[in-house]
Formats: structure tokens, sequence, C-alpha cells
């Protein structure tokens, strides 16, 4: 039992790969439907975004758990089963079996046994492919970690006091540290116990008070939402789900969102929002698109226009675009397979019960009446009425 377990885990994988790329594009349907409703609801929409991401690892963790109490049930099955001395019976062939026996399965058969055969495959390609995303993911964690200790300086007086004025008015609590660092390019959080504000040096003295505390609040939004703990989260499910695209489509609305929402909390604080927007678009237009994702940025990692038209009183046009229908199309197809060799298990089950109902003796047991032909059960009753003698012919 024990050597099998990487083999049952991995099927289990495999088959829970197939069965989330059916249920990830099911949730993103719902996902889109109920966006319509809370259009230009940052928060809501984010909150929507993050629900669906959580719904599709609930759902894939149970489909997991599924397959792999059926692997493990049908193992012991296996192993616990004793099998009676087979008892050589030539079976007879008539053209209706022959018929049953020679049809070919439809292609929809095909693909499922494909499936099943090659799901442990699947399960070690993704955990493979997993573990490397994973590594690489601990790779910057730690380069982010490491710009809180390299190159790092204190800010001047000033900016040390408006952070603190802010800090104190958005009434986040615990340690929070601003540094200059001369490793980043623009303002970014990192951290989650004990989070870092980091600016360029000399920023901070380049850019107008108004400016300055526009970019500042900003970065303590992020703070005060948590944001680091849910992006180091969402990266974690993004590693899980690299596969598939609609689930990068929901992290990349929930990244969105959430750069949405921290600039709603700007534009509450700041008397002219304008100032804010034109800040943004210097900042953008003097950056290279070089991100760690596990940074919270002051220009983030969303569409910039349609993020920055909401700030100057501009309303957005609403995007009508979509997904290609293959993105649709895949899954469905994984959805009908998926369940295919569920039915044929039922069936073969069934047949397995009937086999365990015939007799087992020392002695050959007789052919069962029901698969010999009629022609050949007249050719034999006249024999049986006169044993003496030859058959007489039909």
């Amino acid at each position: 039992m024990t050597s099998e377990l990487p083999h049952i885990v991995a099927r289990a994988l495999g088959w829970t790969v197939l069965h989330s790329l059916w249920q990830i594009t099911l949730i993103w349907l719902a996902f889109k439907i109920l966006s319509k409703a809370l259009h230009r609801r940052n928060e809501s929409l984010y909150l929507l975004s993050l629900a669906a991401m959580a719904a599709g690892a609930l759902w894939a963790a149970i489909s997991f758990v599924q397959a792999l109490d059926q692997l493990f049930q049908q193992q012991a099955y296996t192993s616990s089963e004793v099998f009676p001395m087979p008892i050589p019976v030539t079976a007879i062939v008539t053209p209706e079996t022959a018929t049953e026996t020679f049809i070919h399965p439809d292609r929809l058969a095909m693909i499922a046994d494909w499936l099943g055969r090659h799901a442990v495959q699947i399960g070690w390609a993704w955990g493979l492919c997993a573990l490397l995303l994973y590594l690489r993911l601990l790779g910057g964690y730690y380069m982010a970690h490491r710009l809180q200790r390299k190159g790092v300086t204190a800010p001047d007086t000033q900016s040390e006091i408006l952070f603190r004025k802010w800090v104190e008015r958005l009434g986040i609590a615990g340690p929070v540290r601003l540094l200059q660092s001369s490793q980043v390019a623009e303002p970014l959080t990192l951290g989650f116990w004990k989070p870092v504000v980091l600016f360029p040096v000399g920023m901070l003295t380049q850019l107008t008070p108004a400016q300055a505390e526009a970019l500042l609040l900003h970065e303590l939004a992020h703070i005060r939402r948590h944001d680091y703990l849910v992006n180091l989260l969402q990266l974690l499910l993004e590693v899980l789900f690299f596969y598939h695209p609609l689930f990068w489509l929901l992290s990349k609305e929930a990244r969105t969102r959430r750069e949405y929402c921290c600039d709603d909390l700007v534009v509450a604080h700041t008397a002219d929002p304008l100032i804010y927007a034109q800040t943004l678009t210097n900042l953008q237009l003097s950056l290279v698109n070089n991100k760690n994702p596990l940074t919270m940025n002051a220009t983030g990692n969303s569409r910039f226009a349609q993020r920055i038209m909401p700030i100057a009183g501009i309303t957005p046009k609403r995007s009508s675009r979509s997904p290609p229908p293959v993105f649709f199309l895949l899954p469905a197809i994984v959805a009908m397979i998926s369940w295919w060799p569920a039915a044929r298990a039922t069936e073969a089950d069934s047949g397995n019960s009937i086999k365990h109902e015939l007799p087992v003796a020392s002695t050959p047991a007789a052919a069962p009446d029901s698969i010999v032909p009629k022609s050949r059960e007249t050719a034999i009753r006249p024999a049986e009425n006169n044993p003496g003698g030859p058959a007489s012919p039909d």
C-alpha cells in the first residue's frame, strides 16, 4: 500500500487538474454575470474576484479529496479480494454477441480512456511545474525582503512627519517605517507584520507636498487593507492554477480592482484629485515596466489609462472584449469526458457483481441456457428424448 501511495496521489492530482478546467470556467462565467451588476464598484468587484479564486481553489480541493478517497477504496478492494480458481468455460459467440464485441468505441470514450491512462502523468507534470514556479516565487520573496536592508536610508524630517500624520489618521496599528532606497525606482510597500514603505532616494524632496502626500497615502492604503498578505496568497493560488487562463484573468481583475480601491481612498482624502492623477502619470512615464509581483507599487500592475480616468473624473467606456471561445471549448470538452469514466466504472461494477454470483464447483459447470443459440438447442432436445440413438436431423 505504501509503495502505491505516490501513484495514487499523482492520479488524484491528474483528475483534479482535469476537473478544475471546467470548474473554474463555470466560476468565471458566474463572476462575469455578477460583475455586470457591480460595474464601477471597485471594492465589491475586488471582493468578488477574490471570492471566485477562493471558490475555485476550494472546489479543486474537494475534487482532490474525493478522487483520493475513491482511489484508496479501489486499492483496498483490489488488495483484499480473494479470487476463486477460474473455471474453463468456452464462450459461444453468436452473431449478436459478436456485433457487441467488435463495436468501435466513439471518440469521446477514446479520449476518456486516454485521460484515464495518463492521469498519473498529468499529475506528475503538474507537480513538477508547480514546484518550479514555487521556487521562483520564493526567489522573488527573498529579493523583495532584501530591499528592506540593502541601500536604505532614513527620509527627511518633513516627509517623516507627513507620513506619521497619515498613519495615525488612517488608524494603522503596529510598526510602520518609511525609508529611502537606492534599489527602487518607484514607491512600493513590503511586508505584513512589520511593513515598510520604500521611496527612491530624493523623490520625496523633489515632489510638492501635495504630490508626496498623495503617494504616501496610496502606499498606506495598501497597508491598511492588508494587501500585501492578500497578494501573497494570491500568488500561491496562481502557482497552483498556472495552467488555467481564466484563473489568471480572475487574478488580474483582483489586482486591477485592488489598485482602484487604493485610488478611491486617496481621492476621498485629497483636496485635488487631478494632482494625484498627474503625479501617477509622470511617475508611470519615468518607469521601466520591471516590477516584482511581491511588492505593492504606486503605479500598480493594472491598465494605467483606465485607472487614471476615474481619478480625473472621466467615466471610462465599458470594455466589451471577452476571452476567445477556445477558453470555453477546452474546459467544456474536458467536462464531458471527465464524467465518462464514472459511467463506465458503474457499468463495470454491475458486470462484476453478476460474475461473482456464478457458482463455484469442483466439477465443470454447465453452460447457461442463455448463451446457447436456439438452433443448437432444438438440435439437442431429440437426443435427450432418445439417448440410445442418433439425433434426428432438422
